[in-house]
C-alpha cells in the first residue's frame, strides 16, 4: 500500500482479526476486497481507511482505540457499521441509511459479500445469503 494511513489501518485490522477466516481465506481478503470497491468508487482516503477497519469493533477493539489511532470520522463510521448484539439485521440496515458516510461503505461491503455468495457451493446457504444481501442493498439504495 502506498499510503501510510492505509498501511497502518491494514496492519491494525490484520492484528485484530488474527486467525479469523472469510470462507476459506484469511479475513484480510474481505477487507482488501471492500477497499478495492471503495477505491473503484472513487472514495477518499478516509473512506478507504474505514473499509479496512469496518469490522474491527466486532473484535476486542474499542471505539476509543479507533478514535485515538485513526480519528473521530473513521471511528464514527466504523461504529455505525457495527451491528449491536440482539439487533435485527433489518433494523441495522435501516439505521445505516441515516448515516451517509457509513452507508457508502456498507454498500461496498454488501457488494463484496454478494459477489462471494455467488461462489458458494451449498445452494441453500448461497440463495439465502444472496437474498439477504440483495434486500439490504435495495434498502440502502432506495428511499424506503
Amino acid at each position: 500500500m502506498e499510503n501510510e494511513t492505509l498501511e497502518k489501518a491494514f496492519q491494525f485490522a490484520k492484528e485484530r482479526h488474527g486467525d479469523q477466516m472469510y470462507g476459506k481465506f484469511p479475513y484480510t481478503y474481505h477487507l482488501l476486497d471492500v477497499l478495492d470497491k471503495v477505491i473503484e468508487m472513487g472514495m477518499p482516503i478516509e473512506y478507504q481507511t474505514v473499509a479496512l477497519l469496518h469490522d474491527t469493533l466486532e473484535t476486542k477493539t474499542t471505539w476509543i482505540e479507533l478514535k485515538d489511532n485513526f480519528g473521530k470520522f473513521v471511528a464514527g463510521c466504523v461504529y455505525f457499521l457495527t451491528k449491536d448484539k440482539g439487533q435485527s439485521y433489518e433494523s441495522y440496515i435501516k439505521e445505516i441509511k441515516n448515516f451517509p458516510d457509513a452507508r457508502a461503505i456498507k454498500i461496498c461491503d454488501l457488494l463484496c459479500n454478494l459477489k462471494e455468495s455467488y461462489k458458494m457451493e451449498d445452494c441453500e446457504i448461497k440463495f439465502k445469503l444472496i437474498k439477504k444481501y440483495e434486500k439490504a442493498l435495495f434498502t440502502l439504495a432506495s428511499g424506503e
